[in-house]
Order: structure tokens, then sequence, then C-alpha cells
């Protein structure tokens, strides 16, 4: 992923300068955080309204989640409809757009082919003890 990131950066640096190339990377990558922080703001939603209902607290995890969600709306409504960036960094829009649409047929195509694969999400953050290793053993000091 380093290599990749290095060599867009060199690419669309190169193709106008580094300053318009760090612009229409930061606009074709912004409007990709926003989505995934209003995401998470729905997961926080829909956790505590089914699996901890008895905590929910509602200034907490229903009114300020919808009003992250109202308020990150507004920059994309602005990047993509009201005041759509000039050339070059239009591109990014449609780099962005092409990105959340292959992360959609990414995520339809787990779910309907590789369901299994999902079940494995729930080990990510496993909350087992583990054991340093012995660095004593591992670098003896003399």
């Amino acid at each position: 992923m380093t290599v990749f990131a290095v060599v867009l950066s060199l690419l669309v640096g190169w193709k106008w300068n580094p300053g318009v190339g760090f612009g229409v990377i930061a606009t074709a990558a912004v409007p990709l955080v926003i989505l995934v922080y209003m995401l998470v703001c729905v997961g926080c939603m829909w956790h505590y309204m089914r699996a901890r209902r008895p905590e929910l607290n509602p200034l907490l995890h229903i009114v300020l989640p919808i009003g992250g969600i109202v308020l990150f709306f507004l920059p994309l409504y602005y990047q993509f409809v009201k005041y759509p960036p000039p050339y070059p960094f239009k591109y990014a829009n449609w780099i962005a757009i092409a990105w959340v649409a292959l992360g959609v047929a990414c995520t339809a195509f787990m779910v309907r082919y590789r369901s299994e694969r999902l079940a494995d999400i729930e080990r990510v953050y496993v909350e087992e003890e583990v054991a340093p290793p012995d660095a004593e053993a591992a670098f003896p000091v003399a």
C-alpha cells in the first residue's frame, strides 16, 4: 500500500505540481473519510439500539450521532452539488465516487458469496491475555 501511495503521489505531482497534486489527493480522500465517520455514527446508533439497549443514552447514542451525520453531510453537499471544485480537483470527486462504488460492490460480494469470512471480523479485537515474549531470553544482557 505504501508503494501505491508513493507512486500515486509522484504521478499526480508530476502531472500538475506538488501542491495541486496534494490538493487532488486530499479532495478525493476527504469524502471517503467523511462517509466512514457517518457510517460509524449510524453503527453507534444501531449498536446501542440493538445489542446494548439498557445502556442507551439518548443524547450520546442518538442525538449526537445524528448531529454528526447532518454536520458532515453539509461539506459533501457543497463539494459535490452546490460548489463542485474546478479542474483538476473535479477529477477527485469522480475518483471518490468510484472508490465508494467499488467498496459497496466489494461489500455486496462479501455478503453474498463469502459471508462466512465476515464472521471472522468479530475476532479482530480479541480481549485475550497475550503473554509478551521473554525479553531477557531474547536479548540477554552481559
